[in-house]
């Protein structure tokens, strides 16, 4: 490198380094002084220029910064500050005011351009060519994101309004810049018209398709990284320079500013969902400070560059160009306005509308700033434009971004308030009062606590009450209100905070509607904040976690009535023609696989939004009861009657279409979240730990890797397969062989039921039984009533053959349910005829009480008894023990059976012809005795279980008569589950009949 290369690069980094040392010091002369910090900056390098060449290498410095080539300027100073603006902006309301933006950003702009290249023409009479007056008219023309968002901080307008304003904002700044880049390289004049217009249409087409395309590679990246602040922050920022420099100056050559909106509000929409929680704030604040960085320093050299054109060649200027400025700010306004005033008539019906107040104020809201000043900056060094035009655009440009910023301000603050766009509304205030109480009454507790302390007897109480007490917080927040400075004047001795927040609620007088409005609102918007920290947390998919966003800004679009969040929700995860459709192609034998897992994507989806849904409401409700911003108690419960009906829906909506359909994927997302929950714990603990010098950097690295790989193989760990229906039946029917398997599924068939849906009806032809494969059933008749679960066969009776002609009970499905139709013929194949008798025993029992001599039985009884049985198949001649009895259910037996019941013996018993027994638990033959009818046995075998529970279990039981119903359930309950393998035959739930 050349010995003046060098120092240029040194020049370069020490008038960088130098700029961000005076951007320190202008932002805590804002603090003190209440002087903006963009002015400031623009003095400063108007100060650089004067006696920088006096000290040093600073004359070096002054030098090189004139040099600045006009590309170098594009590609350093607007990339960060475009993708900035974007990124932080609120995807949801410009998506809703994106026709009201649109215009706002294209015609308004190019009417404003036509409009100041005609007055600086006809009226100011400059004869340069029009394509040069336009560009300064462009310059002229573009608002400034930064600028606007320091100017809508200090006031407190609608939030729509402010959003509006914000969107403008950021598209006329892609705009400004495809018109900038049009007419500076047009030679034809107007007669080019059609061809800029073509041209035009290029670069905005073509850019957002480059930011669009970039957008979904960045999002198929940045997801697979977890935890990487470096890697993540980099990869967002690079991307954000090499879309403009591939758009802007390669042979491409589309809008690199349009790329980076487009490409910047997918980022806002749901890129920000894609970065790691942990790491998505910090991101945006690296993103600002870069931004901030960046304005100083264009603002310096703007500065500079205004005194080297006002001062040291002023003879490039004549009298005429200084009094222009001052004359053109005030007119460039006027021109927005009467421009704005043409659209008015289509703004009002777009979007969420517009009122003549919101005109007025984004007439004065569209400032300049860092935009138009760095456009002059690289109009300044652009050869295309007139040598002796360009001091004109230098002075006028910048000068009007400093008034702009420094007078459009001041008159913004000014119109707001006179609009009385920023004033709180009767309710707003009220809410206040409420909120201020809380604080208040928390105040007050906390000085009582610091009263009773011992360490703090030489405490000055009044003056801690005169500078931090309830009164001083009270006064000030009254002061910021109308009606609060008239409590303070008509009560100036009182100094009792809860008399004065009294009074202030007095002087209101609220409807209920205005009240469950503004408490809808608030509940809203508490809720959408709760939403977003869940998903920081790591508790909260990010999709899920913006579907849930969505349905809090969608209720919020209609405040005025009542609370529909949950439908908004169900809507959005959850489409029950969408979910059939796709669940009959997942029953595809090539493809299905796919759409089965796209089915369990959706439901994983669907479960972590209801989940987070129920639990971010109860937080919700929580919270607003705590601050006491329930001013009206009624107001306040009709509120959460609402939130409370759209909890119910939820929890209706998980219990019949996930908990009971898909188990397997509820431990899936619970698993997951349990083991994200305690990974992101650990992960905090040993940050504090680290931070407070207990464990050294080298071990807080090695932790932290292992947490993170941890972290990342429970995040991208894919999610189960969903079963297919050859895999259940391998499952449920564990003695069938795969011949017998594959048999039975040329035969069966899968059917889909709604909720409440009927599979058969009572007395109507049987023509088979239905195994569940999702969802629940209810089994009803006036001998049984049950609900049956995944693994289940509704109506199994109705395979044997003694009930194979009519159905006996109906069945109808609880919840949406899968089922798999089961012929007749199964008990044709020799592998299934066990597992059918054992899922049909109950039925078989309680169908035929009186052959087995349990017609005095409880239903309970025989149920827990058959719970434990086991059911066999015993082949003619063989010789057999039933050392605990049993009941016989086909076949004859042995000789010395004569009725149905197998007696306890341990004699063994040669099988007259095939035979299908079900025998009774080990040790049911102690509660045997002769002339004790079979009910009464049943019962004392369960008395007895639940007498040797309580005994393992050190309870002493004098008298078994004493144990109650109850309590024979809570203790029969307990030993299932102590001892699950016993009790593993069934699957059923018995529905109590009364």
């Amino acid at each position: 490198m050349s010995t003046a290369s060098s120092e240029s690069l040194l020049a370069i980094i020490l008038f960088v380094a130098f700029s961000l040392l005076l951007m320190i010091v202008c932002y805590e002369m804002k603090k003190h002084l209440h002087i903006p910090v963009a002015p400031s900056l623009l003095i400063f390098g108007l100060l650089i220029r004067i006696i920088g060449p006096h000290i040093g290498q600073m004359g070096e410095v002054v030098t090189q910064v004139k040099l600045i080539d006009h590309e170098l300027i594009s590609l350093v100073f607007f990339p960060i500050l475009i993708f900035e603006a974007s990124f932080s902006g609120d995807w949801y309301t410009i998506k809703k005011e994106i026709w009201q933006i649109i215009p706002l950003a294209t015609t308004v702009v190019i009417g404003c351009t036509i409009l100041n290249g005609v007055a600086l023409r006809f009226i100011f009479g400059y004869e340069y060519d029009w394509d040069q007056l336009y560009v300064l008219g462009v310059i002229l023309s573009a608002t400034d994101h930064i600028a606007v968002d320091s100017l809508l901080k200090d006031i407190y307008a609608p939030d729509k309004l402010e959003t509006l304003i914000s969107g403008e904002t950021m598209f006329n700044e892609a705009t400004v810049l495809v018109l900038f880049k049009i007419l500076v390289s047009n030679t034809s004049g107007l007669a080019g018209f059609a061809d800029s217009l073509k041209e035009f249409s290029r670069l905005a087409f073509g850019g957002f398709g480059m930011g669009i395309g970039s957008a979904i590679v960045m999002g198929l990246v940045i997801r697979r990284i977890l935890n990487d602040f470096y890697i993540e922050t980099n990869l967002a920022l690079i991307l954000a320079y090499l879309l403009f420099w591939v758009c802007d100056m390669t042979v491409i050559h589309v809008s690199g500013a349009l790329a980076l909106v487009s490409y910047g509000l997918f980022m806002s929409a749901y890129g920000k969902t894609l970065i790691s929680p942990s790491i998505e704030e910090r991101l945006h604040e690296f993103i600002e400070i870069w931004s901030r960085n960046i304005e100083s320093i264009v603002f310096i050299i703007a500065g500079l560059l205004f005194a080297d054109i006002a001062i040291y060649r002023s003879n490039e200027l004549v009298d005429k160009d200084y009094y222009v400025l001052f004359l053109m700010f005030p007119l460039s306004y006027i021109i927005r306005g009467i421009v704005l005033l043409c659209h008015y008539p289509a703004l009002r019906y777009l979007g969420y509308g517009m009122t003549w107040k919101d005109l007025v104020f984004m007439t004065f809201a569209g400032m300049k700033g860092v935009i138009s000043t760095a456009l002059v900056l690289m109009a300044y060094h652009n050869e295309e434009i007139e040598e002796t035009f360009r001091p004109i655009i230098g002075y006028l440009g910048i000068g009007t971004a400093w008034l702009s910023i420094i007078a459009g301000g001041v008159v913004s603050r000014i119109i707001v308030r006179t609009l009385g766009l920023e004033d709180l509304t009767d309710v707003q205030e009220n809410m206040l009062a409420g909120v201020t109480k809380a604080l208040v009454e928390i105040s007050e507790a906390k000085i009582e606590e610091l009263h009773s302390e011992k360490d703090l007897k030489l405490i000055s109480w009044d003056r801690v009450l005169e500078l931090a007490g309830p009164y001083p917080l009270v006064r000030s927040i009254l002061k910021k209100s109308k009606v609060g400075q008239q409590v303070l004047r008509e009560n100036p001795e009182d100094f009792e905070s809860h008399h004065l927040l009294k009074r202030f609620s007095e002087k209101f007088s609220l409807s209920k509607n205005s009240l469950a409005t503004e408490m809808r609102r608030r509940y809203l918007t508490t809720l959408k904040g709760i939403y977003w920290h869940q998903f920081e947390e790591g508790l909260c998919h990010g999709e899920a976690s913006l579907i849930l966003i969505d349905s809090c800004n969608i209720s919020l679009d209609k405040e005025s009535e009542p609370m529909h969040d949950w439908v908004v929700v169900r809507k959005l995860v959850y489409k029950d023609s969408a979910m059939q459709f796709w669940s009959k192609l997942s029953r595809l034998y090539v493809i299905g696989k796919i759409f089965r897992r796209f089915i369990y994507k959706r439901i994983i989806l669907a479960y972590d939004s209801a989940n987070n849904f129920i639990k971010c409401h109860e937080e919700t409700e929580k919270l607003i009861d705590e601050m006491e911003i329930d001013i009206d108690k009624n107001v306040f419960e009709e509120v959460m009657r609402e939130a409370h009906e759209q909890v119910k829906l939820c929890e209706e909506f998980m219990n019949i279409y996930i908990i009971d359909c898909y188990p397997e994927v509820l431990a899936e997302v619970q698993t997951k979240r349990c083991c994200k929950l305690l990974l992101y714990s650990q992960r905090e603990l040993i940050s504090e730990v680290y931070e407070n010098g207990l464990i050294k950097e080298l071990e807080y690295e090695s932790l932290i890797k292992a947490i993170d790989a941890s972290i990342r193989t429970v995040t991208f760990q894919g999610i189960p397969p969903m079963p297919i229906l050859r895999d259940v039946l391998f499952n449920r029917f564990t003695g069938a062989t795969l011949q017998e398997i594959n048999l039975l599924l040329s035969k069966i068939t899968e059917k889909v039921y709604k909720p409440c849906e009927i599979l058969y009806l009572e007395g109507y032809p049987a023509n088979g039984a239905f195994l569940i494969i999702r969802g629940r059933v209810l089994e009803k008749s006036t001998w049984i009533s049950q609900e049956l679960i995944i693994g289940n066969i509704v109506g199994v009776q109705h395979l044997l053959e003694e009930f194979a002609e009519k159905y006996t009970s109906t069945a109808t499905a609880i919840t949406s349910t899968v089922v798999a139709h089961i012929p007749k013929e199964i008990l044709e194949f020799e592998g299934f005829v066990e597992d059918m008798y054992t899922e049909a025993a109950e039925e078989l029992i309680l169908l035929n009480r009186e052959r087995y001599n349990l017609k005095d039985a409880q239903e309970k009884h025989i149920l827990r008894v058959m719970g434990a049985s086991i059911v066999k198949v015993f082949e003619k001649g063989k010789r057999c023990f039933f050392p605990d009895g049993g009941f016989l259910m086909k076949g004859k037996g042995y000789n010395e059976l004569k009725n149905w019941v197998v007696k306890p013996s341990n004699k063994p018993r040669e099988m007259l012809e095939r035979s299908i027994i079900l025998m009774f638990p080990k040790d049911f033959r102690y509660s045997w005795e002769k002339n004790v009818t079979m009910s009464e046995v049943f019962k004392r075998f369960c008395v007895k279980i639940t007498n040797d529970t309580i005994a393992r279990k050190d309870v002493k039981v004098e008298d078994l008569s004493m144990i109650n119903e109850s309590k024979l359930d809570d203790t029969m309950m307990l030993m299932v589950n102590e001892n699950p393998q016993a009790f593993s035959i069934k699957f059923k739930s018995v529905v109590p009949q009364y």
